[in-house]
C-alpha cells in the first residue's frame, strides 16, 4: 500500500463521572490519505464538499479506535482536545464510515471514510 502522510483519530467516549465527552488521541504514521473536493447540484444550486478517504494496514495497527463522528486530523497533533472546534485551524474531517477491509492475504487494512 502506498503511504504518503500521517494522520491523527480523536475518538469520542462518555465519561459516565463527568457525564461530558471525552475525545482519545491516536496517532498513526505512514497512512493512505487521498482527499479531494466534490460537488452535488442539488434544488439549491450547486454544494460543494470535501471527502476523505485514508487506509490504515494492519502492519501499522490490528485495530483502530475509530466510529462515525469522531474526527480525523492531517498530520501527528499532541493536541489533547475537549471539543472538535479546537481543531479549526488544522485539515480535520469528521469520520462518516469505518470499514474492516483486513480479510485476505494482501492489502489488509481499515478504511476510513470522512467529510
Amino acid at each position: 500500500m502506498l503511504t504518503n502522510a500521517d494522520c491523527t483519530i480523536y475518538h469520542k467516549t462518555y465519561d459516565p463521572i463527568t457525564r461530558l465527552d471525552r475525545w482519545e488521541r491516536t496517532q498513526y504514521r505512514g497512512v493512505n490519505w487521498y482527499a479531494k473536493q466534490a460537488a452535488t447540484v442539488g434544488e439549491n444550486g450547486l454544494m460543494a464538499a470535501d471527502t476523505l478517504t485514508i487506509r490504515i494496514s494492519v502492519t501499522i495497527s490490528e485495530t483502530v479506535p475509530a466510529a462515525v463522528g469522531d474526527i480525523i486530523v492531517h498530520g501527528l497533533l499532541d493536541t489533547d482536545i475537549t471539543q472538535p472546534k479546537e481543531l479549526g485551524t488544522y485539515e480535520h474531517y469528521t469520520i462518516t464510515a469505518v470499514r474492516d477491509n483486513r480479510r485476505g492475504i494482501c492489502g489488509r487494512h481499515w478504511r476510513i471514510e470522512g467529510k
